[in-house]
């Protein structure tokens, strides 16, 4: 079931009931295609609700860090062309 922010279920498939309503009138490919829809928003479903589950909650914290040196660790992790010139202008 996929849910809003406030934990209410979201209609997605109404069109598709009122599709499955119209019986042999509507066309075979169509009823086929929305099948797969349906089939496919309920596995995006699980996945979310299994993404939300695993995440659980957690706290961010604030912390002081010198900026200087936080670039300094991530310029030493990349390869820098000797054509190009980096300068940290960063404060300590």
């Amino acid at each position: 079931m996929i849910c809003d922010a406030e934990g209410k279920p979201i209609e997605v498939n109404g069109y598709w009931t009122d599709v499955k309503k119209l019986g042999a009138s509507a066309d075979e490919k169509l009823i086929e295609i929305l099948g797969i829809i349906e089939k496919d928003v309920g596995y995006a479903d699980r996945i979310m609700n299994d993404l939300l589950e695993y995440s659980g909650e957690f706290g961010l914290e604030l912390l002081e860090a010198n900026l200087r040196s936080i670039i300094e660790e991530a310029l030493a992790l990349v390869s820098i062309p000797s054509s190009i010139r980096v300068r940290n202008l960063a404060n300590d």
